[in-house]
């Protein structure tokens, strides 16, 4: 017993020491058998490194940035948005990915998704193909080069601030994402420490760096187009040390702000049919004096309504109306409700919406806010 307990020991020391290495670079190409470590447990440090070292055929690490504008801000009508990802996946890994591409597999491993909708709706999209990705662990932040991409991130090594950067005028599109955090980071079922479990489901780790901040998207689209507003930001980021599909038949999660209330939620249905979920409660505008209510495995109830509304969805479902969400709290009880201004993304097995956020706590009203939210449909 005592020789099984200084080998676990030592095995957790070492992982420590390779997911708080300074540098790490992702290949464009996995090679076939190749074993990775993938880090289950929080350490010390190092919040938003990679957490899957390397990445192999059937593992995968994600990072991903939004920022949608609330409804009617500074007198504009419509709702604009923007969302980066940032992959970096074997090609098995994320395999819903594989239905992106003519012949299954992307060309590389390293990935970038880019999805806006202009404020009446149109929406414009790219996926570059990058050579290595080389990422730079600072404090608890992390930044991001995706070679011959011309995208990149940088994090505050206190993960106050993140920024996103676009140099792609052959692609149609220049220009940055600033997003600067009003709420502490979490994992799933708890606060940003040491020793937190950061599985959200068997497989899948979750990990949220900037659950609500302000955010600023300047964009310059086919060299003449001017893409600029100012809303709610986010950053969160994925990984699996397995096939998605292994661990997810559907999910919900969005976040969305009600004045005051901050709330990131997320429901992961496996293909045996167990459910978890995750809800993140904040109250504060701004990082000195935001108190966290919740950041929990329990307490929440999601499902969608109105048309296509079927539980759970598969790849025949479409865009429902909205979320319905009730969360219990020290507060009380939050009845909220996402409903959907625009659809972003619209594939059969992935939705992206935004739209307007309404609830009440204890039965009394909250202020209307914005939400951005999503729907994972794999199962047939």
């Amino acid at each position: 017993m005592a020789s099984n307990l200084m080998y676990l020991t030592a095995l957790a020391s070492l992982a420590s020491q390779v997911f708080s290495q300074q540098q790490i670079i992702t290949s464009p190409h996995t090679t076939p058998d190749q074993n990775s470590v993938t880090q289950w447990i929080s350490g010390p440090d190092a919040f938003d490194g990679p957490k899957v070292i390397p990445i192999n055929q059937t593992t995968f690490d994600w990072w991903y940035f939004d920022t949608v504008q609330e409804p009617n801000a500074n007198g504009e009508s419509g709702q604009p948005s923007f969302a980066i990802t940032f992959h970096s996946t074997g090609p098995d890994g994320f395999d819903p990915l594989t239905g992106l591409f003519p012949f299954g597999s992307p060309p590389s491993d390293n990935l970038i998704q880019i999805n806006l909708a202009w404020p009446d709706g149109k929406t414009d999209a790219w996926v570059l193909a990058g050579g290595e990705a080389i990422f730079t662990i600072n404090g608890d932040g992390t930044s991001a080069n995706y070679t011959g991409t011309g995208c990149s991130f940088e994090g505050a090594p206190d993960l106050s601030e993140y920024s996103v950067y676009i140099d792609a005028p052959e692609k149609g599109i220049v220009g940055s994402l600033r997003i600067k955090s009003d709420v502490p980071p979490h994992y799933p079922c708890g606060p940003a420490e040491e020793g937190q479990d950061m599985q959200i489901t068997p497989g899948v780790g979750w990990l949220n760096a900037i659950p609500d901040g302000y955010g600023e998207a300047d964009f310059l689209i086919r060299g003449n187009e001017e893409f600029y507003f100012e809303g709610r930001g986010y950053h969160d980021h994925n990984y699996g040390g397995r096939r998605f599909s292994e661990s997810c038949a559907s999910a919900y999660w969005g976040h969305g702000r009600l004045g005051e209330w901050n709330i990131v939620w997320l429901s992961v249905l496996t293909p045996t049919g167990e459910e978890s979920v995750s809800a993140y409660v904040t109250k504060g505008s701004e990082m000195a004096s935001t108190e966290i209510i919740v950041a929990q495995c329990e307490g929440i109830h999601i499902r969608p309504y109105g048309a296509n509304s079927t539980y759970p969805p598969d790849t025949t479902t479409g865009a429902p109306t909205g979320f319905r969400m009730n969360i219990n709290t020290p507060e009380g009880l939050f009845e909220l409700q996402a409903e959907r201004i625009y659809v972003t993304v619209d594939f059969d097995f992935y939705r992206r919406f935004t739209g307007t956020y309404t609830g009440t706590l204890n039965g009394e009203p909250l202020p209307e806010g914005v939400a951005l939210w999503e729907q994972f449909s794999i199962g047939e």
